[in-house]
């Protein structure tokens, strides 16, 4: 299985003003597992037993960490992680030339997996893995969807 962390995220609700944050449930937690959030060093919700929270009183300048609590005891605290500006998050992606491919590209049909094994998810995109950071990890320059079985970080 693989070692992944929380995946903390947060992402602004334009409609009503706040923050959207989310988490994982990973196949190793307990049954019995609950949460806490904290936003900017103060905890805002406790004992959750959901992997989201809608918080009203977020704004873009908000930091988020997620407390892992089993039988009321503190297991693990994610990293902190800042509130995205847009709900979206943007890449600079390679595209092949227009053409290259029998016309105009456009990059889709993505995956997500965490090849390198940091914890964070990488984003497996043609035969191109991106770092969680959007950075190049590796490619073995097909570039088009398909070939994402082709992918392999020495070229096999």
């Amino acid at each position: 299985m693989e070692k992944l962390d929380r995946g903390v995220v947060a992402l602004p609700l334009y409609t009503s003003g706040g923050n959207f944050v989310s988490w994982r449930f990973l196949g190793t937690d307990d049954n019995d597992t609950r949460f806490d959030l904290v936003r900017n060093g103060t905890t805002i919700a406790t004992d959750l037993e959901v992997t989201n929270y809608r918080d009203t009183g977020g704004n873009k300048n908000s930091e988020y960490q997620v407390i892992t609590k089993v039988n009321g005891q503190a297991i693990n605290t994610s990293n902190p992680v800042k509130a995205w500006s847009q709900f979206y998050k943007p890449l600079k992606l390679d595209r092949p030339a227009t053409g290259a491919l029998g016309g105009t590209y456009s990059p889709n049909d993505c995956s997500v997996g965490d090849v390198d094994g940091d914890g964070k998810d990488e984003i497996i995109w043609g035969s191109a893995a991106l770092d969680d950071d959007g950075k190049m990890l590796y490619s073995v320059g097909f570039g088009h969807g398909d070939a994402t079985a082709y992918c392999h970080p020495d070229g096999r």
